[in-house]
């Protein structure tokens, strides 16, 4: 027995010696390239300083005024290049796109089955497959949801006139920005915010959980990180912990279940989509016809339906694919996950940015206001629609210098190498990661003077031939997020008819200065006010 015993320490000792000279040697490769590296651990490489810091977007700006523009982090054993120069990056994003086609196998991945992924996560021509759907969708969508928009910024002006004289009070408007923007991501999937009240509050709810998720308190999503070669072990457990949690949750012991048994936010928002689309989905499609169903993002989405697995090659990002375009629900789900959280949570955390900023500049908000004006002159009319304000330069510089200065997303910004290549004469390797330094590039003097990039300048925005990496808020080349000019005229659509009425002004509540909380994506936690009626 103690013989035995010996053997299996014996044999122990020395896979855990094997283990850790094989990680050593993986983490001689930036060594090797002669790029810098802060100092790491063994074991989590650089990992510890990024899960302990409190803001990694911060953190990763720190290391770049130490090393550079170009330097090497670890994840675990995982080799990532950092890079804040932006000649680089436009290599890797664009002009080098069939090798880096792919986003890093990140917690969202292992936490998503293949078959499951929308775009964002999706790779290869899964991903082309579903670009080729989406696309024309999304840029026929806009206008046919310009009525639905225009309905929703009615009601949030409505809101806003039923407070009468407590308008003028100061108030946090964040949670008014939070259901306009909701009431528009959910009609625009065809899901009535009043008939399906009790379902849509309860999506909301969960949605809202999982946008305050710290991904850094579930050890399973920490050790996927850490070991991505088990990626696929522990998406199983994952899975299967979040599925135990539900069936005690809805079944076994509802009025019991503690934070324990929660699970992950994401699986219960796709499960509760998944039931209000089936809804849709169990009606036959001549019914659809006869019923005269709109025309909403689930419905052009769901014309290419099935219930049938989907083969896709792995590996091609380019050319022309001639195979059929069906798209499954488990797609369908997270793409409208992905849309739909864009919209409401991105667009009502940019709402609250831009009211900051007018408060406390009101030469900002006259420039708007007069532009306003002379379109609503030009246009005869007092509803601006997206095209309208699509038109109007100096708001769009106003909200893309909101965009630059609070960039909500700035650690998704990423691509894998998929086949060994030379950018700029530096060797990366297939499988290492490059991750724009989204901060640093936003706030590079050379990039963005002569004005101090610390300062709000819309104005910026005026010089010619800015480096088309310039600006990475929706992420650049043809992964950029297909939603982003449904993003912009949106939160324009909402921003100038808000300013029709009302003047934003400084209150005793608001912040020195916005801070923005990090947790899935940069969100601030509120926006205090006030409001002054225009004559």
């Amino acid at each position: 027995m103690e013989n035995t015993l010996g053997i299996i320490l014996t044999a122990l000792f020395i896979l855990g010696c094997f283990l850790l000279h094989k990680r050593h040697r993986q983490q001689q490769y930036f060594k090797k390239r002669g790029i810098a590296t802060p100092p790491f651990d063994l074991l989590f490489g650089h990992l510890l300083t990024m899960w302990s810091a409190k803001s990694s977007a911060d953190q990763l700006k720190e290391w770049t005024r130490k090393y550079g523009k170009i330097y090497g982090i670890f994840a675990g054993s995982s080799p990532i290049y950092i890079v804040s120069d932006v000649n680089f990056l436009e290599q890797v994003f664009i002009k080098q796109f069939s090798s880096f086609y792919s986003h890093q196998t990140d917690f969202s991945e292992h936490a998503v089955e293949k078959s499951k992924r929308g775009l964002l996560i999706a790779s290869g021509n899964q991903w082309r497959r579903q670009k080729q759907i989406i696309g024309p969708i999304i840029s026929t969508g806009i206008k046919q949801m310009s009525p639905l928009f225009d309905k929703c910024v009615d009601e949030m002006i409505h809101s806003l006139e039923s407070l009468n004289s407590n308008i003028q009070e100061e108030f946090n408007i964040y949670p008014l920005y939070k259901k306009t923007f909701w009431n528009m991501a959910c009609g625009s999937f065809g899901i009535d915010v009043v008939v399906e009240e009790n379902a849509t509050n309860k999506l909301f709810n969960e949605f809202e959980k999982f946008f305050m998720t710290d991904t850094k308190s579930y050890p399973l999503l920490r050790a996927s990180e850490l070991f991505p070669s088990f990626g696929t072990i522990f998406l199983y457990l994952f899975e299967m912990y979040n599925e135990i949690g539900r069936l005690f949750r809805d079944i076994i012991w509802p009025k019991a279940w503690g934070p324990i048994w929660e699970g992950y936010a994401l699986y219960r928002v796709k499960h509760q989509l998944f039931s209000l689309f089936n809804k849709r989905w169990r009606i036959p499609h001549n019914e659809h016809n006869i019923q005269g169903q709109k025309q909403d993002f689930l419905t052009m989405m769901s014309a290419t339906l099935t219930f049938d697995s989907i083969e896709d090659e792995n590996n091609v990002a380019g050319g022309q694919s001639h195979q059929p375009r069906p798209i499954n629900a488990h797609e369908i789900i997270d793409n409208a996950f992905l849309f739909m959280g864009a919209q409401y949570a991105g667009n009502a955390a940019v709402m609250a940015c831009c009211s900051y900023i007018l408060a406390t500049n009101c030469d900002i908000q006259n420039k708007l206001v007069s532009e306003i004006n002379q379109f609503a002159s030009s246009a005869d009319q007092d509803k601006l629609n997206g095209d309208i304000v699509s038109q109007m330069p100096y708001l769009d510089m106003f909200i893309r210098e909101i965009l630059r200065m609070y960039p909500l997303s700035t650690l998704g910004i990423d691509r894998q190498c998929m086949r060994d290549t030379i950018v700029n004469g530096i060797h990366v390797s297939k499988g290492s990661v490059v991750q724009a330094d989204v901060y640093s590039i936003h706030y590079d003097p050379d990039i963005w003077g002569p004005e101090d990039p610390e300062i709000f300048c819309p104005e910026r925005h005026l010089t010619e031939n800015r480096h088309p990496l310039a600006l990475l808020f929706f992420g650049a080349g043809p992964r950029m997020c297909p939603g982003v000019r449904l993003a912009l005229i949106t939160a324009k659509v909402v921003l100038v008819r808000l300013l029709q009425h009302y003047n934003i002004v400084a209150c005793e509540s608001q912040e020195k200065t916005l801070g923005l909380e990090e947790k899935v994506i940069h969100l601030p936690t509120e926006s205090w006010v006030k409001l002054v009626p225009r004559k």
